[in-house]
């Protein structure tokens, strides 16, 4: 299993989750001028991307970018992965209160399309969390990346 998370917050619970389970294989990109400060856990994380203050999307996605295909590709090359998560925290976005990272609406569509085309280019099936975030906008911005989903003719219905 791949798990791709992008909420502001190192995820804790989930490197503590998979701590000594060497089939799941952690990528996070997190604010880490931010709760929680978990060295441990952080040790338990596969491709640790930690990110400034305030990061602006253009950064953001330029990490990402450069970042997730070779995560991918190193873990599709030595076995199968059965399962890709997308942990899709919105609280990267410019307006949210507890994030501190800078993301446009327009930017956190375009990370979580680009996040699921990664895994669907792979054949890799592809879970997307809704996560973190704490402004009235955060439904919206995970409600607009599953309208372009569903708009995607080249999607598979589940059966």
């Amino acid at each position: 299993m791949a798990y791709i998370d992008l909420d502001a917050h190192q995820d804790n619970g989930v490197c503590d989750q998979f701590l000594n389970d060497k089939e799941v294989f952690i990528f996070d990109m997190d604010n880490s001028a931010i709760y929680p400060f978990d060295r441990e856990s952080r040790r338990r994380i596969d491709c640790d991307l930690p990110l400034p203050y305030e990061c602006r999307g253009v950064e953001y996605l330029r990490t990402l970018k450069t970042s997730l295909p070779g995560f991918l590709d190193s873990l599709t090359r030595s076995s199968s992965v059965g399962l890709g998560i997308h942990n899709a925290g919105t609280d990267v976005f410019a307006d949210d209160p507890l994030g501190g990272l800078a993301l446009s609406a327009a930017e956190i569509l375009e990370r979580d399309l680009y996040v699921i085309g990664q895994f669907r280019s792979r054949g890799i099936p592809v879970v997307m969390l809704p996560s973190g975030g704490y402004t009235k906008e955060s439904y919206r911005l995970i409600a607009t990346t599953v309208a372009h989903l569903l708009e995607d003719r080249s999607i598979s219905p589940v059966a």
